[in-house]
């Protein structure tokens, strides 16, 4: 997802600057060692991003800022993604299948207010 530069801090690349140095440039899900500044980045898969674990830019706290590696940003934006709209689907009266009375949700730890299940 392209970023909207107008809903992060103006301090913003020094936050994440900092974040990428104590992982140092560390995915710290899976664990891949990412790019360094002044390496030539052949593969977007190394390049290291940094997440907010409650998905709003402006909270830019320590405990909520994770480094993460491309695919692994990806797949937690994607994820969160399809559990909003299949929240919204939801309200609108959508998707109510027979037997279905709950939300899915992939297991992120609570970082989205699941329970300890993965459900909410």
């Amino acid at each position: 997802m392209p970023m909207d530069r107008s809903l992060y801090p103006d301090d913003w690349d020094e936050i994440a600057f900092e974040v990428k140095e104590k992982a140092d440039w560390t995915c710290q899900r899976c664990g891949i060692q990412c790019y360094r500044p002044g390496q030539k980045a052949y593969y977007r898969r190394y390049v290291l991003t940094v997440h907010h674990k409650d998905h709003n830019p402006q909270n830019c706290a320590d405990d909520n800022l994770e480094a993460l590696c491309a695919p692994c940003h990806l797949k937690e934006e994607v994820a969160y993604r399809v559990h909003l709209a299949f929240i919204a689907a939801r309200k609108a009266g959508q998707l109510i299948l027979p037997g279905m009375d709950h939300t899915p949700m992939i297991d992120d730890g609570g970082a989205w207010g699941g329970g300890p299940d993965g459900w909410l």
